[in-house]
């Protein structure tokens, strides 16, 4: 995950597109890693707002969860969602990235599967239902505020088994 980080890091001075950054990995990738190892990654270029207040989001999504965004202007949460591969299990991958627009007071979240998979002690994921519900009960609280809610939501009731991670991003 180091050398995955780096790498990225190293990329964006070139100032990629998603989907560029995605091709360059799962050519290097390969040759560094064990047979059995991939990464899955969701990546995004903001753009800055234009004279209408809008907001550009490219974004690429390699085998992670949909980015849920809420739209502020009707209250409703759209799952953006996108079947690719893996980062690094085939080296003939071929990646796509998809254009959003933005608006004022919009909110995007990013989770890790180790959120939506946890499970409760009857054996229920929390899910995108529960996350949903979360991110439309706090839309107007600051990002950390959210996040903390989620996290605390899932530490009374779930069980942790894999890296539980969360991105908010709120377009001004």
């Amino acid at each position: 995950m180091g050398m995955l980080k780096t790498s990225i890091r190293t990329q964006l001075l070139d100032e990629l597109s998603p989907t560029a950054v995605f091709e360059r990995l799962n050519r290097v990738l390969p040759a560094v890693k064990e047979d059995h190892m991939y990464a899955t990654c969701t990546a995004l270029r903001l753009t800055e707002m234009d004279s209408t207040d809008v907001l550009a989001v490219e974004y690429a999504i390699a085998a992670q969860p949909p980015i849920l965004h809420f739209r502020a202007d009707d209250g409703c949460i759209v799952r953006l969602a996108d079947e690719q591969l893996p980062i690094g299990l085939l080296a003939e991958a071929r990646y796509r990235s998809h254009t959003l627009q933005v608006k004022a007071k919009d909110l995007l979240l990013i989770a890790t599967d180790g959120i939506l998979d946890a499970e409760n002690k009857n054996g229920e994921s929390f899910g995108f239902a529960r996350l949903e519900a979360l991110m439309l009960k706090h839309q107007d609280a600051p990002l950390a505020e959210i996040a903390d809610h989620i996290h605390a939501t899932l530490h009374d009731s779930y069980q942790q088994s894999d890296d539980q991670s969360v991105l908010l991003i709120r377009c001004r």
